[in-house]
C-alpha cells in the first residue's frame, strides 16, 4: 500500500500521461498534444512519451491522434492546471537529482 494515497502502488504510469507530459515537456523544452484519451510531449515533430510503455497507452488504437478541439477545451485546460503543483514538486526533486556532486577522487576512495 502507497501509505500517502491510501491506494496500491501502480503497475506502470497508466492514468498518469497529464502528469508526464507536462513534466516532460518543462524537462525536454517541448510542445503538448493529444486527446480525449492519452497525450504526450512532442518536439521537434517527434513524440516524447513517458507513458509509452503503460498498459492504457498500449490498449489505444490511435494513441498519438491530435484533436485540437477537445485538446484546447476549457474543461481540459482546467485539469491540466490542477496538475501544476505535483509537476513542482517533480520538477523540485528531478533538479536535486541533477546537482552536481562533490567528485571522486582516488584519494577518496579507500580500499
Amino acid at each position: 500500500m502507497d501509505s500517502t494515497y491510501g491506494s496500491a502502488e501502480p503497475q506502470d504510469l497508466s492514468g498518469s500521461c497529464k502528469f508526464s507530459s507536462i513534466f516532460a515537456a518543462i524537462v525536454f523544452d517541448a510542445g503538448i498534444d493529444g486527446n480525449y484519451d492519452h497525450q504526450f510531449a512532442v518536439k521537434k515533430n517527434k513524440i516524447i512519451d513517458l507513458n509509452a510503455g503503460s498498459a492504457d497507452v498500449a490498449s489505444l488504437s490511435k494513441p498519438y491522434l491530435i484533436d485540437p478541439i477537445f485538446f484546447g477545451s476549457r474543461d481540459h485546460m482546467t485539469t491540466m492546471k490542477s496538475c501544476i503543483p505535483r509537476i513542482v514538486e517533480w520538477l523540485r526533486a528531478f533538479d536535486d537529482a541533477l546537482e552536481p556532486r562533490a567528485a571522486i577522487t582516488t584519494s577518496s576512495v579507500t580500499p
